[in-house]
């Protein structure tokens, strides 16, 4: 859960469940699980590729063939189609 508080004199904790994004993660309401190794940036999936999360269908800054395609794959670059 997030922005948990507690009662005061009761001891009962509450928060807010957080809300997993089925498409690339699950979670119990207290933690999200990402799928395959991806990631989630602006509240989307995204590609985790060399340490930085990249936001599906970006382009790979070092090769403009390449984009992240979290459907392809989530952990690495995809070949670009045809523009």
């Amino acid at each position: 859960t997030r922005s948990d508080t507690c009662g005061v004199g009761n001891g009962i904790c509450v928060g807010t469940p957080l809300n997993c994004l089925s498409a690339c993660s699950a979670g119990d309401g207290s933690k999200c699980v990402i799928f395959n190794g991806g990631c989630i940036t602006s509240g989307s999936c995204g590609c985790l590729i060399g340490g930085s999360c990249y936001a599906d269908g970006a382009i790979n800054p070092v090769n403009s063939c390449q984009i992240c395609d979290i459907s392809a794959s989530p952990t690495s670059w995809s070949n670009r189609g045809a523009v």
